[in-house]
């Protein structure tokens, strides 16, 4: 949609093959928006092209829960409810590549690293540092062990937020310290995130 004007820029219909879109995120110029369905499916959209085919890429066995795409959109990281994490660029998805964490869960949050040949990920409970060239997990950092509704990596990948009931807490994520603790109120928090800057959720 456009802000000024609130009229559809783009719109696709039946999208039962993807079941409902749970996961979207921008390439950073905006040409490209990638969804992940409750099918497991991730695709990816041309904006400026509204009569073009999606483009399908390596998904899922269960639902998407997280994206992240690289610099230039060419390159997509991915987790869902499966505990996989698959990376690929966008016009190679049969050389994806993927880990499957340990654990229980749905994977919250996804970051690409700084390099970028890692990545982190977190299911609220651990924080999980990936190298993206052996597909190895290099460490795991303990956070809690009670279940969270949502999670977010700041922009500098060094604190992590994570909403557990009616508190939100945020973790430095390098060794899984208690930085600050938010008492919001009565409701359950179902979606936390960072601003750009990092200094406000």
């Amino acid at each position: 949609f456009d802000i000024e004007t609130g009229k559809p820029v783009f719109q696709r219909e039946r999208l039962a093959s993807l079941g409902p879109v749970v996961a979207a995120a921008w390439s950073p110029d905006g040409k490209y928006l990638f969804t992940g369905g409750q099918s497991g499916q991730l695709v990816s959209w041309e904006i400026a092209e509204p009569t073009a085919k999606p483009r399908s890429h390596a998904g899922h066995k269960r639902t998407v829960s997280c994206l992240a795409v690289g610099p230039e959109g060419r390159f997509i990281l991915s987790a869902g409810h499966d505990r996989t994490v698959v990376w690929q660029q966008p016009n190679t998805p049969d050389k994806a590549r993927s880990v499957e964490l340990p654990g229980s869960g749905e994977i919250h949050a996804v970051r690409i690293g700084s390099p970028p040949v890692t990545a982190l990920a977190t299911d609220g409970k651990d924080v999980f540092e990936i190298d993206l060239k052996t597909a190895a997990i290099l460490r795991t950092v303990k956070l809690d062990r009670r279940s969270c509704q949502s999670a977010d990596f700041s922009s500098d990948g060094q604190s992590i937020a994570v909403s557990q009931g009616r508190d939100v807490i945020i973790y430095d994520t390098a060794e899984g310290q208690v930085k600050t603790k938010i008492q919001v109120g009565n409701d359950l928090q179902w979606c936390v995130r960072f601003t750009p800057d990092g200094e406000r959720l």
